[in-house]
């Protein structure tokens, strides 16, 4: 008798992450196919130049860029309308911008949430918050005390495994990125190309629990009386990855084993001056990935040779530094087009 594992109990990630293409046509425009209501979404432009911006349904049409530091980015003037049940909605503003330009082509990458009460303790009580428990994707929005030591409830119930925070209110600062692998002390920037950095200011030195995220004094996660929005996951086997592997210097590069086929995959050399790279299944549809955008750039979408998306994992097939350096750890977050096996039996094929 064959007996076949389960690994998740998601069978359908597209039902809590999914990447939509789209083109702008600066007027109304409902955008439609996610599939799920997006508790935040992420827009870049493919064809020109132009900032990267996040939409959460907690800040409405207030506006942050993965690519910048500032507090908000303008969406009164850009286009952005709403998030909706199956997709979003964007206006003329401004020309449409950087989510819906004429003729523009453009990319949202959109998480699931939903659940906005029943979360409790810490010694910050969140503005606000939504937050899916069967995907493990939590939006929350807090107002800093600057107090090291100070908790966050999440409502995951899991500890953790990556936690991106910005702060909105009370001026510039860059994104503080926390991820699984690394320590307490350790943080990347998702605006900038540096490499990972230690301060226990950001989090206080202390890893997150199944219920509580911590914070140290920074102004950068917790500057007093200024406000923050964090976006944090729980790994999920078989829908999402978040570690960091050793590169071989080679071509024929590392393999990563994640659980799954890969919807996106978001990569970044602990090595200083190396741009973050995102890849997805979307944009490239069959191996070698090799169209990409940058989190913390504004150019247009570029080829370059990186990863192979399996049914189990990522290979890299690059030498370079940014992607399979011998020299430097690299960071990644991963979510998933399809488990390896999932709770009905069903296997991934080979992509």
């Amino acid at each position: 008798r064959i007996i076949i594992m389960a690994f998740t109990t998601i069978n359908k990630p597209e039902q809590y992450f999914n990447t939509l293409l789209y083109t702008g046509n600066a007027s109304t425009n409902a955008i439609t196919g996610v599939g799920f209501a997006p508790a935040f979404s992420w827009f870049k432009s493919r064809s020109n130049v132009n900032s990267q911006i996040m939409f959460d349904v907690l800040r409405g049409t207030n506006g942050i860029s993965p690519s910048g530091n500032a507090i908000n980015y303008d969406s009164a003037s850009d286009g952005f309308t709403s998030l909706d049940s199956d997709g979003f909605t964007f206006n003329g503003s401004g020309g449409g911008g950087g989510v819906n330009a004429s003729g523009f082509t453009y990319v949202g990458w959109n998480w699931k949430g939903g659940t906005t009460s029943g979360v409790s303790g810490g010694t910050i009580t969140p503005l606000d918050y939504s937050y899916d428990a069967t995907a493990k994707i939590s939006v929350v929005r807090y107002t800093g005390n600057s107090t090291s030591g100070a908790t966050v409830p999440h409502g995951l119930g899991v500890k953790p495994a990556a936690m991106w925070v910005k702060k909105v209110t009370g001026g510039v600062d860059s994104w503080a990125i926390y991820n699984q692998a690394m320590t307490a002390t350790s943080y990347l920037e998702m605006d900038v190309a540096n490499g990972i950095a230690s301060n226990a200011g950001r989090w206080n030195n202390t890893e997150p629990t199944t219920s509580l995220f911590s914070l140290g004094d920074s102004s950068t996660t917790n500057g007093n009386n200024n406000n923050y929005i964090a976006y944090i996951f729980g790994e999920v086997p078989g829908f999402s990855k978040f570690n960091r592997f050793e590169g071989n210097g080679n071509v024929n590069g590392a393999f990563i084993y994640t659980g799954f086929a890969p919807a996106v995959v978001i990569i970044k050399s602990e090595g200083s001056s190396e741009n973050w790279h995102m890849y997805d299944n979307k944009r490239s549809t069959f191996n070698v990935r090799d169209k990409t955008l940058d989190p913390d750039q504004t150019a247009a979408e570029a080829t370059l040779s990186g990863i192979d998306f399996l049914s189990n994992g990522f290979k890299m097939r690059t030498s370079a530094t940014w992607g399979n350096s011998t020299s430097y750890n690299i960071t990644y977050q991963a979510f998933a087009e399809r488990p390896l096996v999932s709770t009905n039996g069903k296997a991934a094929t080979a992509v």
